[in-house]
């Protein structure tokens, strides 16, 4: 999924997805990097909305690669047998002059 970083502290995973998708979400899951560097994350939800969030471990994520509002990242969860999400691998791509563009 391709997604518009918001404001904040949390980023909100789209219900979009995980209704389409049946994703299991755990308390804690570990965000990837394109190197492989794992960083230790929670999931926040909100059970009663149908809503979950990425908590703990995405602002230290989002800080170590900069990563501003209205900048885009490109997530993929990686699925158990049971399709739990263990990892959730980040694609940081950013705004440039000539419309979005991965930047490495």
């Amino acid at each position: 999924m391709n997604y518009i970083i918001g404001v904040g502290g949390l980023q909100e995973i789209p219900r979009s997805v995980l209704r389409k998708t049946n994703i299991k979400l755990m308390s804690k899951i570990s965000l990837r990097d394109e190197n492989g560097k794992l960083w230790p994350a929670s999931i926040i939800s909100i059970k009663k909305e149908y809503r979950h969030f990425l908590g703990g471990g995405w602002n230290d994520f989002r800080r170590s690669y900069n990563i501003q509002e209205g900048d885009r990242c490109d997530f993929e969860f990686v699925v158990d047998k049971a399709n739990a999400a263990q990892e959730l691998l980040v694609r940081v791509r950013s705004k440039c002059s000539f419309g979005w563009v991965d930047c490495k």
